[in-house]
């Protein structure tokens, strides 16, 4: 599963790649899914509860919200609910975690990289750094499986501050 940031009217979601490529909105779909198909009233409030508010309250919530948005998002497949979905190119997609905390790096960690360079010297051990989270910028999206891997890894880059 690809996750993403996107802002909708200015307003910050979470949402997730389909397999026709289409931006569904987590919370519209979770909701419209509670309420189709599992008759919840308070599909809308439930829905928040159970993803959370924003990227960060989803990584938290763990095993439960994704399985939300697995539900979410086949549930969006199958329907024909248009105010579930998004068109990525009208998306403003933003870092997939906008506010992640600290980023800690590591440099000179892998051994394919260090053969690939070009002077060996340098420190023998690997140097870890801080990196500033106002230098991320969007790529796309992050993998459930950077989530559920030991470290955290999504797909995001660093740019010169401006």
């Amino acid at each position: 599963m690809k996750l993403a940031t996107y802002l909708d009217q200015g307003q910050e979601r979470i949402g997730a790649v389909d397999s026709a490529g289409r931006l569904v909105d987590l919370h519209r779909a979770y909701a419209s899914y509670l309420r189709e198909v599992e008759s919840i009233p308070s599909a809308e409030q439930l829905a928040a509860a159970v993803l959370g508010r924003d990227m960060v309250e989803f990584l938290k919530h763990g095993e439960k919200a994704l399985e939300a948005a697995r539900k979410a998002l086949a549930h969006a497949e199958k329907s024909s609910n248009s105010n579930v979905t998004i068109d990525r190119q009208q998306a403003r997609l933003m870092a997939p975690v906008p506010r992640p905390g600290a980023l800690v790096s590591a440099g000179k960690n892998f051994s394919d990289h260090v053969s690939e360079m070009s002077s060996k010297q340098g420190p023998s051990d690997p140097v870890a750094f801080l990196k500033s989270s106002a230098n991320l910028v969007s790529t796309l999206v992050l993998t459930t499986r950077s989530i559920t891997s030991p470290a955290i890894r999504h797909s995001t880059t660093s740019a010169p501050a401006t």
